[in-house]
C-alpha cells in the first residue's frame, strides 16, 4: 500500500505548477491568501440575515433561472431597494 502524503507536502508540490498572474507574477492562491479573501471580495463587508425555508428556496431558483448566483440576486434585490429610496443602486 502507498504512503499517505502529509497535506502540507502536497502543497508544497503544487505550489510550483499553479498558474500565475502574468502582470503581477502572483498565483490566485497567493492572492487569496494575501488578505484571506478572493480578490472579488477585497473591501466589500458581509451582511448576513435569516430567511425562511421558502425565501432561501425563491432566491436558489430566482439565481438557477436566471444564471446568476444568489449572491448577485440579492444584491439586485438591495439595488432595487436604494432605488425606491431615491439613492443610487451600489450594490
Amino acid at each position: 500500500m502507498a504512503e499517505k502524503k502529509n497535506l502540507t507536502d502536497v502543497f508544497n508540490e503544487r505550489k510550483g505548477k499553479v498558474e500565475t498572474d502574468a502582470e503581477t507574477g502572483t498565483s490566485a492562491v497567493e492572492k487569496m491568501t494575501q488578505s484571506g479573501l478572493p480578490p472579488s471580495r477585497r473591501g466589500k463587508r458581509r451582511v448576513e440575515l435569516w430567511l425562511s425555508p421558502d425565501a432561501k428556496k425563491q432566491v436558489k431558483l430566482i439565481a438557477v433561472d436566471e444564471e446568476k448566483s444568489q449572491e448577485r440576486v440579492m444584491a439586485d434585490a438591495l439595488n432595487l431597494l436604494f432605488k425606491s429610496r431615491g439613492i443610487p443602486p451600489i450594490a
